[in-house]
């Protein structure tokens, strides 16, 4: 069975790349109603994390379940470590969605039902460490953390419908967001870091329980440093400011367009009005090679406005440099990260150590 402690290494390293990569060069929305969309890789981070806490708390339910019905030790044991890596993936998912959140929403904090739900979890799963540090008979502890686990599941599926059943989330649901990941430049990114989430993270507590906890602690280390170099280089270093306004001059540049599902080509360049720490700054962009490509789409309906739009020959055009923050030299413009996806990166590879660190420890408990 060791061959799962290669795997899981092979799984993990092939993670931190694959995340970078996406931080890096993913495709993101042409346009969003808020924030930047480059904002929109977190889709492809921040999702995976939170469907993988979901998979390893019915995990940590079920394995609950057997140890009641068969009192068999290896269960309780698993159970435990299941719990625990759940617990620090729901912490990743409240780091990572809050800085996402500040991003997108204006706020770290909402008390969006999505938000709130999960911090519900993370707090209810939190007593069941509690429960496991404070009772010392080991039979005890065992029956009552099962028990505890059980009822705290609950939480689990209350935290997932919540941005379903009540108005007024901010949170996208799944339906939301099914026209992006479902685009095939998206999706096999999307699908690909999904499958690789889920499955290291399920593995992550059986190896740790197999007593490889030596190993798993090389690989975490290992994709810790691959994912904060991959943040490193997410970072909007030389950052100018955030794009509020795109208007279209005369001049020599060619810059395309799409209206109606064609590219149509425009001569001209491109004037933006860039935000920088409340002062608005206008400049002249000639080079629009690092702006997102192409620079125009039509103007979606939840973001129309003279200020918003490029009219062009009587048709109204969406630039996508809109809500980007770019850095400006030379009049040359380039898209950056939004803080948010180097922080994401950065929470993923704190969480792995976080595991290496924990879990071995309540093996020894």
């Amino acid at each position: 069975m060791k061959a799962l402690v290669y795997i899981l290494a092979l799984l993990m390293v092939a993670d931190g790349i694959l995340s970078s990569y996406i931080a890096l060069r993913a495709p993101y929305p042409a346009a969003v109603p808020l924030g930047s969309p480059m904002a929109y890789r977190n889709v492809y981070l921040h999702v995976p994390i939170a469907w993988a806490t979901y998979v390893l708390f019915i995990i940590a339910f079920i394995l609950s379940i057997l140890y009641l019905v068969t009192q068999d030790k290896k269960y309780d044991k698993y159970a435990a470590l299941f719990v625990y890596t759940a617990l620090v993936y729901a912490f990743m998912v409240l780091a990572t969605g809050s800085a996402w959140a500040q991003e997108s929403w204006g706020s770290f904090w909402n008390w969006d039902p999505r938000e709130t739900g999960v911090l519900i979890l993370f707090i209810a799963y939190l007593v069941y460490v509690a429960i496991r540090k404070s009772v010392q008979d080991p039979d005890r502890r065992a029956t009552i953390s099962a028990v505890y686990s059980i009822a705290a599941f609950a939480t689990v599926p209350i935290s997932f419908i919540m941005p379903y059943v009540m108005e007024g989330s901010l949170h996208p649901t799944l339906q939301a967001t099914k026209g992006f990941i479902t685009q095939p430049q998206v999706s096999k990114f999307f699908f690909a870091k999904v499958l690789l989430t889920v499955i290291e993270a399920v593995l992550i507590p059986v190896v740790v329980g197999m007593g490889y906890s030596r190993e798993f602690f090389k690989a975490a280390v290992a994709t810790a440093a691959i994912l904060l170099v991959g943040a490193a280089l997410a970072y909007p270093w030389g950052l100018t400011g955030r794009v509020v306004e795109a208007k279209l001059q005369s001049g020599t540049a060619e810059l395309t367009a799409i209206y109606k599902g064609e590219k149509i080509k425009i001569k001209g360049s491109l004037e933006l009005v860039i935000n920088n720490n409340g002062q608005k700054i206008k400049v002249v962009v000639k080079d629009t090679e690092g702006l997102p490509k192409p620079e125009f789409v039509t103007v979606p309906g939840f973001a129309k406005g003279s200020n918003l739009t490029v009219n062009y020959e009587g048709r109204e055009l969406w630039p996508t440099a809109l809500g980007h923050l770019v850095k400006v030299e030379n009049e040359r413009a380039v898209a950056l990260n939004p803080f948010c996806i180097p922080w994401t990166l950065f929470i993923y590879a704190i969480g792995f150590l976080i595991l290496a660190y924990v879990l071995p420890r309540e093996i020894a408990y």
